[in-house]
């Protein structure tokens, strides 16, 4: 609070909470400036109900489609540069939201399909060869993950590799900078 320098601004604070509530919640905290909602963007993610996480998601789909359709046609003439931007940019912009956006495989199947390999290759690919293409350069693939089975898993990992973050926000556990480490390499 303010002995840190911190002075809330009512106007700038949001309250989110479930449609039973935001209109009772609105007369309480309408006085104040406090904006009362169902759903939330915050850091990268979205805090609230289906409806607001549809909305958001949808959104990014629109603006990542738009990318992909601009790298299908960079591929055409610079094939190298396309895939770079795509496994080196566009596949962490997805996977960053599926970090923090739970339960939001169903809205990537639109991105999979968008993922143009045929302008890459010059034909169609089979299911083999996608599953081919999602396995590390490493092991003879090219990086370019399903954004549909990134996204259960990425959300879950994340959330284990904070526990004990959490743990000591809540007071429950001290902080541990060894263990929160060795917490994050095990969800790697």
């Amino acid at each position: 609070g303010p002995l840190y320098g911190y002075f809330p601004e009512p106007t700038k604070s949001y309250l989110i909470g479930d449609e039973k509530y935001t209109s009772i919640a609105g007369g309480i905290f309408e006085e104040f400036g406090v904006r009362v909602v169902q759903s939330r963007q915050m850091l990268g993610g979205i805090i609230g109900n289906n409806t607001g996480k549809k909305e958001f998601l949808n959104q990014l789909n629109q603006r990542w489609q738009y990318k992909l359709e601009t790298l299908t046609e960079i591929a055409e003439q610079q094939p190298q540069a396309a895939y770079t931007a795509l496994v080196k940019s566009l596949q962490n912009e997805w996977a960053f939201v599926q970090k923090v956006v739970k339960d939001c495989e169903e809205e990537f199947q639109e991105i999979e399909n968008a993922i143009a390999f045929k302008a890459i290759f010059g034909n169609e690919i089979s299911g083999n060869e996608r599953k081919l293409f999602s396995l590390p350069a490493r092991m003879g693939g090219l990086g370019v993950e399903d954004p549909r089975e990134m996204s259960s898993s990425a959300y879950r990992n994340s959330k284990k590799s904070c526990e004990k973050l959490i743990e000591a926000i809540r007071g429950t556990d001290e902080f541990v900078k060894e263990d929160h480490m060795e917490l994050i390499d095990k969800t790697r």
